[in-house]
């Protein structure tokens, strides 16, 4: 028998969905230029919702990425609190923010195959 209450996605993939737009709008509406050009790429909670891991991009150098990482740790206590007064859940994630590489890598991988390509 199936219940009426049925999803289509599981619950921590809707959690993980509505952390990753509180922590964007979050960083957004903190205004701060130094943060740099960041994308919040996603959000894992941990199974007993405690922790969440937040895979980002900054579009920059690597001084950029290293001062963005900084300022995200600053402003960490003021995401928790977003986090906190938007959502129902009985305890705040501790957040762990984490460099997405992948943006990077495919543009490497972009580049070799038209190097490649165009020596054929």
């Amino acid at each position: 028998m199936v219940s009426s209450r049925t999803h289509q996605f599981p619950r921590s993939a809707r959690l993980n969905a509505v952390l990753q737009q509180v922590i964007a709008e979050t960083i957004e509406k903190i205004n701060d230029e130094e943060l740099g050009f960041l994308f919040v790429i996603s959000v894992s909670l941990t199974k007993d919702m405690r922790a969440a891991r937040v895979d980002y991009h900054v579009f920059g150098n690597d001084a950029q990425q290293e001062k963005s990482a900084l300022l995200l740790e600053t402003y960490k206590p003021m995401i928790m609190a977003a986090i906190s007064k938007q959502t129902n859940l009985k305890f705040t994630p501790k957040l762990h923010f984490e460099v997405d590489e992948s943006i990077e890598m495919a543009a490497k991988i972009d580049e070799v195959l038209k190097e490649i390509k165009s020596g054929e």
